[in-house]
């Protein structure tokens, strides 16, 4: 900051203003029938204003972080996050690098576990195990999951073989 600026912001050399009389203006032209008010009482009436603008434009500002947005603007955000990240991840699995989200973790090793019923690999009788407790109410569908694998019509989502 220059001193320059540094003397605008001084108030030590402001001279206070005397008292005004009942109306508002402290000056007034002689034989004038309007009033001009001075730099300075001009000054002191905008300033409320000024804050007013201020209080208005930081509260039509977008919010500096996620906590301080409104109900209204977490939904929007979140809306379009989601959008940007499903065609981010369009765009990866298109140029055969898929993502490693969640999902597509979960995808790769449900492939795996296909390919290992299969052919019958090492792991494949857990896996057959862990199937029979998920559907424990539906006996045959570990059979069935089995036979779809090895007759191709369980297939692997994202390995060709």
């Amino acid at each position: 900051m220059t001193a320059q600026e540094k003397s605008r912001l001084d108030v030590s050399n402001l001279v206070p203003l005397p008292p005004a009389p009942d109306h508002q203006c402290s000056r007034s032209r002689i034989g004038d029938e309007t009033m001009k008010p001075t730099s300075a009482e001009t000054l002191m009436v905008t300033l409320p204003s000024l804050r007013m603008y201020e209080l208005a434009a930081k509260r039509d500002a977008p919010p500096a972080t996620i906590a301080d947005m409104t109900a209204e603007q977490r939904r929007e955000y979140d809306r379009r996050k989601r959008s940007e990240s499903r065609a981010r991840h369009r765009e990866a699995a298109a140029a055969g690098a898929p993502e490693a989200s969640l999902g597509a973790v979960r995808d790769a090793l449900a492939d795996a576990a296909i390919m290992l019923l299969a052919v019958g690999g090492p792991g494949s009788e857990e896996i057959k195990r862990v199937l029979g407790k998920v559907f424990e109410a539906r006996p045959g569908v570990v059979l069935k999951a089995a036979t779809d694998a090895k007759r191709g019509k369980l297939r692997p989502k994202f390995l060709k073989a």
